[in-house]
């Protein structure tokens, strides 16, 4: 995979685009995560009207974590989606879009492989 947009910062997140033929992923933290107090989760109900929309609640290095997937086509082919979002002190998201099924099980292996730190 390659990064070709490399790292951004803005006023509203701080992104990390990856892309290959048949995978998206996008890391983001929430704007202006130096003044997080504590470690933030989204649980993604903005998403829960999408096609087989499935949600689980879980640990990732001991750390509260929420993984979704759902389907939704977009114009290039991408029709599997999938988000982490991970308890850390600023939040860390990270969004996984798929052209093929089986990807799905390699966006798991991706998501349960954050190591925060």
């Amino acid at each position: 995979m390659i990064a070709p947009y490399g790292g951004q910062i803005g006023l509203d997140e701080c992104a990390e685009i990856f892309e290959s033929e048949n995978i998206h992923v996008s890391v983001e933290t929430n704007p202006f995560p130096f003044v997080e107090k504590k470690p933030t989760v989204t649980s993604f109900d903005s998403f829960a009207t999408k096609k087989n929309f499935q949600r689980t609640k879980t640990k990732i290095a001991s750390r509260d974590a929420v993984i979704i997937s759902y389907e939704e086509s977009d114009s290039e082919g991408f029709v599997y989606h999938g988000a982490l979002s991970l308890a850390v002190k600023g939040g860390f998201r990270m969004f996984i879009a798929m052209k093929r099924p089986e990807e799905k099980s390699t966006a798991e292996k991706i998501f349960r492989s954050v190591v925060p730190l």
